[in-house]
This record gives C-alpha cells, structure tokens and sequence, in this order.
C-alpha cells in the first residue's frame, strides 16, 4: 500500500481517566514517600531517571501534566494510590497506552500518573470463551496471545493504544460485524472508583455501572482487569486466518471523492456489505513531492485475493495514479494499514519531536457525499497552504455491523450502533515549541488547527442532518463537542445519575467528561476555556 507522510488513526484512543481537584498545587515530591505500595511498584518523580518514559505519548496536542509517576503493580496499589492522592488533594490519572488525545486533558497539572502497564497478564479460561486481562495491556498483547491459542475476538486495528481504553469509549475494529463492538466482550470488570474503593462489574453486580461502562466509561473508574469474550478462528477460507487488500490511490479532487465514495455509499445504503469487508480512505499529501492531494482507499476483506475482485470492481474504472494489493492473515492488518506498533502513527512523537494531532469525528448512518467533498477540498486546501500540517491525515472508515446492530441499544451506553461510517480530519503539527526550555504550546498553529478543524466537522455534521444525523466518536473526539453528541441524548440523564452516585465530585473529569458530579465535567468542554457546542 501507497504510505502516507502520517498515516492512520484507526483504534488511537483513550488511555486516560482523570481527576480534576480544585486545590493549591502540592508539592508532590515531599508527600509521595507516604505512600504505600507493593513490593513490585516504582514511583518514579519529575527530573528522575525512568519519569521520562513512562509519561511519553504518542502526540503532545493538549497533553497533561504529571509531578510524578507511580508505576503499579497491582490492583491494591491503584486503589492505595487514589487514595493517597485524595488525601493530598492532588489529581490523578490512569496511563496505559498513552494514546489518549482531547483538550480536556490540557486542564490536568500537577497529577499523579497510574502507570498501568505492569497489569497487562492475559490468560485465557478453560472453556475458552474469555479472556482474563489486565488493565494496562495493550492491543497488540491482546491480539497476539490470541492468535497463538487459535482465538481472536474484537479490538482496534492499531496496534499500540491499551485495550481497555479503547474499549470503554465502545471500541471499533475488524470483527466487529460477527462479534460486535469492544464494549461488547465484556463480561466483567474490576473497576477501581474514585475513592479508591475496589468493585466487580457485571450484569448482576453493579449492573447499572456495568451499562454506563460500555461505552462512557472513562467518567467512572479505573479497570485493572476484566473478563472479555473470545472466539475460535474458524477454519475456513472465507472468514477465517486469510485476509487481503486492494488499495487504489486517487487524486483527491472533488470529482473522485463524490465517484469513489459514491460507490462506497452505494454499497453501504444496499444493506448489503458483507461481514469481513472494510473499507478504509486516507487523504493526505502524495509522498511524492508533488503537493498533491491524495485518496488512499482501501478495500479490506476476511478472504483470499481471489474473492476481493467483486468488492473492488466498482473502483477499478475511476482513473486511479496507483493500485496494490497483498494476501496475509489477520496479524498484517495493522501492517497493511501502517498502524502497527513501528508505524509513524503509534510513534508520531518520535518521528516528530513535539507532535500534535487533533481529530474532529463525526460518525453517521451514511454519506452526503457533496458535504464529504467539500471538506476534503478544506482539508486538502489546508495542508497544501501551510507546511506546518503538510502530515495531516483525514480518514474515512466503513464498516460492516451485523453483530453491533443486532445488540439491543438499551444494553449498553454506545449511542451510535446504527451508525457505520466514521469520517475524522486529523491535524497534524508541532503542537510544542522544543526550541524553548521547557517546551511550549505552538498556540498560533493551534488556534488554527481549531478553527479549521471544526470547520472541517461542521460541514461534516450539517452534510448528514437529514440523513439520520451524527454523533462523535468519543475516543476521536477533540473535546469541543457536546454530550449529546458524544453519549447520546437518550443516555445522558443515565449517565449524569451513574456520576452523582459513583463520582458525585467528578473526580473523572476530563476524558469527554459528563456532567453530574459537583466538579469537573460541565459547560467548558475543553480546556482552557473553549466552549462545547452542537455542531
């Protein structure tokens, strides 16, 4: 497949819950020795060998602020941690993956890290239909331990972000159309609330937390472990380990978009896109050096080469600059869809000291077409005029929900299982200036990536107002939206009584924070002051 400059924000997601605590600043430093860990935990403070890694994320937009790091190794040390904190009056925040990424997070200072990375065992039960994991285990850990049992289940195509996080925001990934979302799969949490107080999840222990977890919760709690569903592979050609892609790059004008995603649109309106079948659109610069706008558009499908071509045909007769395809199994999709864990993507910050990446979903039953061209003109017009966001990326993904449509709404807090088709500008640049010691917000291209991002959204969201409308997918989300837009208009009141009892100060604040506690959450959607509105 044709690379990108950056590729590919598929599964990048949520890592992060978060305390707000309205206090002076402590002096983290001078307290921490109080607090009591297992013999395996480290803390590890700001200036000291090891801080520096363990609060290292894959993008720097809106990133918070952490005077030290408790790695655990434990249940008992995230809740002795929460606690340890509340009596210092100092934020906290659970860190897995470190792909969290809403200007919420810009408003955490001065907070306690919960390393979480020492939970990621999995172990798979006897029966073999679920998986015990740890809270801190990544998606690619999940993926693999599968694989080599002759299991898979659902979860993100990208590799790197951690498991759980994703999974609370919902969670989209390949098998979703035979098994259903992350969010899904869970069969039990243990969830860590914001008094430090330790409980067991389900259907019929705390089952209305159980609800509101599935799909919001990162207001609620921090998992150290759950159980979650896995499947056999099946052994056969189409729908079992084989998989394959047809990829067709396209200059991005506005004529190819309305011809390519028309077709797309055509398929998904039929009702009759089958299970296995992806579709995946990047635009972005052409690597070439041309300055030309691109459309990567790629057909993925849980089958061999041979049984692609009729998912393919109706892209073959747009004038297309290039077109590749492989066969491979499950494993090279992240590969294929340059999100594995060496990718640009799951190492932006690395490739790009500094980096920042600001999303702008919306997520809708199908497309206008017309509106989806002139957003892509906006975005092209964008990173064409200013080399600053020369890396941007804007995705167009497609899935097939068979088994997402099938859950009943009422079971989960997902507010959008009608809906297949998630459509994100991603912006890309130095969100931090690393001329200067310490480092500090670019806010000038910031603002910009602001205003012209939610531009982006807004013709996005007004293009399908009558076509069913939109939400916005919270593990994408850039913080300007509203509540109804993220959770749902039917959910919120839900949602808002789950924080009144198990939050009731709203000490998870600030990952796409509902409002209900007495504290964070609220009108200021996204730090340092800007103003949520519906789009």
């Amino acid at each position: 497949m044709k690379s990108l400059p950056s590729l590919l924000l598929s599964g990048l997601l949520l890592t992060l819950s978060v305390v707000k605590v309205h206090a002076k600043d402590v002096d983290v430093s001078k307290v921490i020795e109080g607090l009591k860990l297992s013999a395996g935990a480290k803390v590890h403070l700001r200036g000291e060998e090891g801080y520096v890694q363990r609060t290292k994320r894959w993008q720097y937009w809106k990133a918070p602020d952490f005077a030290a790091v408790v790695e655990v190794a434990t249940a008992e040390d995230v809740s002795e941690t929460i606690k340890f904190a509340n009596t210092h009056n100092v934020p906290f925040s659970a860190f897995s993956g470190g792909h969290g990424g809403i200007s919420n997070l810009a408003d955490v200072h001065n907070a306690i890290a919960i390393h979480m990375r020492r939970l990621n065992s999995i172990t798979i039960s006897p029966d073999g239909t679920y998986a015990t994991v740890g809270g801190g285990a990544k998606v690619m850990e999940l993926r693999d331990a599968l694989w080599a049992a002759d299991k898979w289940t659902t979860h993100g195509i990208c590799e790197c972000p951690g498991l759980v996080s994703v999974a609370l925001g919902g969670g989209m990934g390949a098998l979703e159309d035979r098994y259903g979302l992350l969010s899904d799969q869970f069969l039990s949490l243990d969830v860590v609330l914001a008094n430090g107080t330790a409980i067991h999840v389900s259907e019929t222990s705390h089952a209305d937390l159980f609800w509101g977890m599935q799909g919001a919760g990162h207001n609620f709690g921090i998992v150290t472990a759950l159980n979650y569903k896995v499947y056999d592979i099946p052994d056969s050609e189409v729908g079992g380990r084989t998989w394959s892609f047809e990829s067709f790059v396209y200059e991005a004008t506005p004529e190819n978009v309305e011809s390519v995603y028309g077709a797309a649109k055509t398929l998904m309106d039929s009702g009759e896109q089958p299970d296995g079948l992806l579709i995946y659109g990047v635009v972005g610069l052409d690597p070439d050096g041309s300055g030309k706008g691109v459309i990567t558009h790629t057909v993925l499908y849980n089958g061999p080469l041979s049984s692609i071509t009729p998912h393919t045909a109706p892209y073959t007769s747009i004038p297309h600059l290039s077109r590749t395809s492989e066969q491979g199994t499950f494993l090279d999709t992240s590969r294929w869809f340059a999100v594995d864990d060496a990718s640009l993507i799951c190492r932006l910050s690395d490739f790009l000291p500094g980096a920042g990446l600001a999303r702008f979903p919306v997520d809708s039953k199908t497309y206008n077409v017309t509106a989806l061209a002139d957003a892509v003109a906006s975005f092209v017009a964008l990173i064409q005029d200013n080399a600053a966001f020369a890396g941007s990326v804007f995705l167009i993904e497609q899935y097939s929900t068979r088994a997402v449509r099938a859950v009943d709404p009422g079971k989960s807090a997902v507010p959008w299982r009608d809906n297949v088709l998630l459509v994100s500008p991603g912006l890309v640049y130095t969100a931090l200036d690393m001329s200067v010691s310490p480092p500090a917000p670019n806010v000038e291209l910031e603002e910009l990536a602001w205003s012209k991002g939610r531009e982006m959204q807004r013709i996005l969201a007004e293009g399908v107002r009558g076509l069913g409308g939109h939400y916005s997918y919270v593990n994408y989300a850039s913080g300007g939206e509203s509540e109804a837009e993220m959770y749902g208009e039917r959910n919120l009141e839900s949602l808002r009584g789950l924080k009144r009892v198990y939050d009731p100060e709203g000490r998870f604040g600030f990952y796409g924070p509902i409002s209900g506690g007495s504290g964070g959450g609220g009108g200021v959607g996204e730090g340092e002051g800007r103003e949520r509105d519906e789009l």
